[in-house]
């Protein structure tokens, strides 16, 4: 059986090119094909197979499953709450049981085609003669997309099939491996190649993955297994590559701002003409007045309605936390001041600009919607797509996975203050601190400064698809999900009926009826 057939066209739709896409191999006719008889024969042409891989995190069932897991989680409430379709079947409990919702489906089939893509080229590379060092370096690029992809699986489905070979030799109806032998694979694939892998890129290079972030995706699996010691081990070595944060948070979300110094990892976009990552078109608001903003006319699926407990979130701007009791916020808008900046950098809230325009309260059914990722008029003339990368693994992660990770495993040392309070005084915020119990930024143990984090990683990345994975390793989606309708005033659509169970996603049953190996989840 032939899994593998590659195309000019799929590997050349990426933001850098390096010498694979040149004017005159985009001249080669469209209808050019590749098979595994002509094909990876020179280093080119191990080039455009790792372009391959990357390309597919583009493509409409994987890259839109990224932007919008938000409403997966306590931080958004989606157009289409109360439903059992898509999504909102997972946030809300309402799945049905037979495991048909098609968003388990894309996620799954999406992540599986990037990895018998990186599994043809690690199976066929070696017999290619070309440079050793770039060698080494594709390898790496291969291995941290499959990585990065078991790594999305084994923490939404648990037990998942294990292909490592090529795609010809691994069985044709294969079993779910235990979810521990796919993280030994994941553990594998990062350490024996992060090395190779460059801090930066340079030229039509910039986007790849860097050493940096493949240190982060291994810190990050041994943090959400517990294994601290290793957690905290690599999450400092990317520390000292000379990563560094904005001075200015809010440019990590401006159009024309890619690949900063802050970024390890992103999913290239097209130009600011409306190419490529057009998904981010969801994250506009459903609304007429709000998409006059919008370039394009604001097409959206509505999946911005930001809740009142994300905005309660960020503190004062002396650090202590913002108590709504007594307030009416459904109509208060002193609430918004004298407050972390990242509330205004993340969320778009009553009285706030909104490309020409004042953002009013009445155009989301909570009032608010994200300002991270989200293009107006004024900034570029795109159609749906905005022009921005989806910036996947930042700086600011490092550093708090680093401090999480050490906080667990010895306590909260100088290390773990210094870390965190890098990432608050970026944007202003005092110091946390472990000397005058009178301040509100006093931090007096362990478990204290694991509150801290936590609630450090929900206002560092609101709206950038991390909670649910926090939440989920937490072990605190339950209670998350089922307190998140609180407070979105007329829609408070409360979640009575979500299990444990639901930790796992169902195993798509169109998987389970083709290949019968395959065995559901329970609960579905």
């Amino acid at each position: 059986m032939k899994w593998y057939k590659l195309t000019l066209v799929f590997a050349c739709t990426l933001g850098f090119t390096g010498t694979s896409c040149k004017k005159n191999l985009l001249e080669v006719s469209p209808s050019a094909t590749y098979t595994e008889e002509n094909f990876f024969k020179t280093a080119n042409d191990a080039i455009l197979a790792v372009n391959g891989i990357y390309a597919y995190t583009l493509s409409d069932n994987f890259a839109r499953e990224i932007v919008n897991e938000n409403v997966l989680t306590d931080d958004l409430a989606p157009q289409m709450e109360g439903t059992t379709d898509h999504l909102w079947g997972l946030s809300n409990g309402l799945e049905t049981p037979s495991g048909r919702n098609h968003y388990p489906y894309r996620f799954w089939s999406s992540h599986y085609v990037i990895i018998v893509r990186a599994n043809v080229f690690l199976a066929r590379v070696d017999a290619i003669q070309m440079d050793p060092t770039l060698k080494k370096r594709l390898i790496a690029e291969a291995k941290f997309l499959r990585a990065f992809c078991y790594h999305r699986l084994v923490w939404r489905f648990g037990d998942v099939p294990l292909l490592t070979k090529d795609p010809n030799e691994e069985p044709a109806l294969p079993e779910r491996a235990p979810k521990a032998d796919v993280v030994k694979q994941i553990y594998a694939d990062l350490t024996s190649s992060y090395a190779d892998l460059p801090v930066k890129y340079t030229g039509a290079d910039i986007g790849r993955v860097t050493r940096g972030g493949a240190l982060l995706l291994l810190a990050k699996e041994y943090l959400y297994n517990k294994d601290w010691a290793n957690a905290a081990k690599f999450s400092g070595e990317a520390m000292t590559l000379g990563y560094t944060l904005l001075p200015n948070m809010s440019d990590l979300f401006k159009p024309g701002n890619k690949n900063t110094a802050e970024s390890l990892f992103e999913f290239q976009a097209g130009d600011a003409k409306g190419g490529g990552y057009t998904n981010l078109a969801t994250r506009y608001p459903n609304n007429a007045s709000a998409a006059q903003q919008v370039p394009g006319g604001g097409a959206s699926y509505g999946n911005i309605s930001v809740l009142q407990s994300l905005v309660n979130e960020f503190e004062r701007l002396d650090g202590s936390r913002f108590d709504p009791t007594g307030i009416d916020v459904t109509t208060n808008n002193t609430q918004y001041q004298n407050r972390d900046p990242r509330l205004g950098i993340s969320v778009v809230f009553h009285g706030a600009p909104y490309g020409t325009a004042t953002w009013n309260r009445a155009w989301t059914p909570s009032g608010y919607t994200f300002r991270k990722y989200t293009s107006t008029r004024t900034e570029q003339t795109a159609l749906n797509g905005t022009g921005l990368n989806w910036i996947m693994y930042r700086y600011a992660d490092v550093l708090l996975v680093y401090a999480e990770a050490q906080n667990e495993a010895v306590g909260p040392d100088v290390s773990v203050f210094a870390a965190i309070n890098q990432v608050r005084a970026r944007v202003g915020m005092p110091p946390l601190q472990n000397t005058d119990p009178s301040k509100p930024t006093y931090v007096a143990d362990k478990n204290a400064m694991r509150d801290r984090i936590m609630h450090e990683r929900r206002v560092e990345f609101a709206g950038e698809s991390s909670r649910y994975e926090d939440l989920v390793r937490w072990g605190l989606l339950k209670s998350a999900l089922e307190n998140k309708h609180l407070s979105v005033g007329a829609n408070n659509y409360r979640i009575t009926n979500w299990q444990e169970f639901r930790y796992l996603w169902p195993v798509p049953q169109l998987e389970i009826d083709n290949n019968p190996n395959l065995k559901q989840n329970p609960g579905y």
